[in-house]
């Protein structure tokens, strides 16, 4: 073994405080250059990037020019930033197309089918012509009301597809709404084989819609409900009290009829399942009655009833 004696000076010794404190001041120092450092180096070049992420959002092209470990990253964000711009200025130039091509059709099919209905309307109402001829007339007058409707239909749910419907919003009475569109349905004729119940549980509950948009999206479930049941049905709308903190308002049109298969049901409330599910009886009703709650940011849901028939729940956001 051996032994080592170190001598250390007093002055030095006394000293070690404060060459310490140095030590801690230097290294305080070092590690703020370097986070400054660090910061303009690396995350000056993320914030540009995290801006031109969000900028894909706002479907806005962004042009990025990073170096070194971002040069990637970078890349892979404009390259997505452009096929985005591209798709959206074709989808732009698609529905400019259809819009065109539907405006075109409509207008190309009204003409002659407005002289369809004068000449057959005409034939219908002449008491000195045959039975046969004037219940044939009637055929045809109530098939080109028919094709008149569907045009119609067809305008409104490419315009509500594609956004290109303007919207008058008002602040309405959803009792209002109900009365109008079940006393409408009585005076066409469309529940003529029906009975039809109305049920307010609250006078008071006001959204802001389109009021005939929303009147339309009621006769459409109304009109689906009659066509299910050609043999008469009872279909009832209610609009159920809300609790004070629901956002929601809810209107619910119900039918004791033979409701929906399940199967089918399942089709209808997937994604994508109401054009699956249309048919000659429903036509364009029920995509048309999704597209205005859509544009309402409402849901809607169909279920079959507990013993028979169809409940469809419409909820639209609350006026505030």
């Amino acid at each position: 073994m051996d032994k080592y004696n170190l001598h250390i000076p007093s002055n030095v010794k006394n000293s070690v405080p404060i060459i310490y404190i140095y030590i801690i001041i230097l290294n305080t120092v070092i590690l703020t250059i370097l986070t400054i450092g660090l910061n303009r180096v690396l995350n000056k070049p993320l914030n540009r990037l995290i801006k031109g992420i969000f900028s894909l959002k706002f479907e806005k092209e962004t042009s990025l020019k990073e170096k070194g470990i971002y040069k990637d990253l970078a890349d892979s964000i404009n390259e997505i930033s452009k096929i985005i711009v591209d798709k959206i200025k074709k989808i732009k130039l698609r529905n400019h197309a259809i819009e065109n091509w539907i405006a075109a059709i409509s207008h190309d099919v009204r003409t002659p089918l407005s002289m369809i209905l004068g000449y057959s309307a005409m034939i219908k109402d002449d008491d000195s012509l045959p039975k046969e001829v004037r219940e044939e007339a009637k055929i045809i007058t109530e098939n080109s009301l028919r094709i008149k409707e569907l045009v119609t239909n067809l305008n409104l749910a490419t315009s509500l597809q594609c956004n290109m419907q303007p919207l008058t919003l008002s602040i309405v009475k959803l009792t209002d709404v109900v009365n109008e569109a079940i006393t409408s349905c009585k005076n066409s004729g469309i529940v003529r084989n029906c009975n039809t119940e109305i049920i307010i549980e609250d006078e008071d509950i006001t959204v802001m819609v389109d009021r005939g948009l929303m009147l339309r999206a009621l006769i459409n479930i109304i009109t689906n409900s009659v066509n299910y049941n050609k043999e008469g049905c009872s279909i009832k709308a209610v609009v159920p009290k809300e609790c004070t903190k629901s956002k929601h308002a809810t209107i619910v049109i119900s039918d004791n009829g033979t409701g929906i298969p399940q199967d089918r049901l399942d089709i209808i409330n997937g994604d994508g399942g109401y054009q699956k599910a249309m048919n000659k009886r429903q036509g364009l009703g029920l995509i048309i009655v999704r597209s205005i709650m859509n544009v309402h940011h409402g849901k809607l849901s169909i279920e079959n009833g507990m013993e028979k028939g169809v409940n469809v729940t419409l909820r639209i956001p609350k006026v505030s």
